[in-house]
């Protein structure tokens, strides 16, 4: 499932009616549109989904890097609080912006830092 994941996202499989973007289009950032609004638009399957499929290949393709080793629905949970924070507008909007890989590698950095 990992690697269909990554071939899909890498444009090695085509998706049927799929226009090839024109050079210089496209998304410019790290993690596409995968933030806090696709978080909350999206139902608990779908982010199940993407904590599985992330969390196999950042510990299957990335060697070096400290694995990912809390069950999937444990990151649900917690990304999912995380983009529901209290505070005002600002705080929301902050919180919406970040990109859930990088939620999910804090989460993981904070239980790196307290099991020390």
């Amino acid at each position: 499932m990992a690697q269909v994941l990554k071939d899909i996202w890498a444009g090695h499989i085509s998706v049927h009616d799929a226009k090839r973007s024109a050079a210089r289009e496209g998304w410019r950032e790290r993690h596409g549109y995968f933030d806090g609004l696709w978080w909350k638009g999206s139902n608990p399957t779908e982010q199940l989904g993407f904590v599985e499929g992330y969390t196999t290949c950042h510990n299957r393709e990335l060697r070096k890097a400290k694995p990912l080793e809390f069950q999937p629905a444990n990151y649900v949970q917690l990304i999912s609080a995380w983009y529901t924070p209290a505070g005002d507008e600002s705080v929301v909007a902050h919180h919406q912006a970040e990109k859930i890989a990088d939620v999910l590698l804090r989460f993981s950095e904070h239980a790196g830092s307290a099991s020390r």
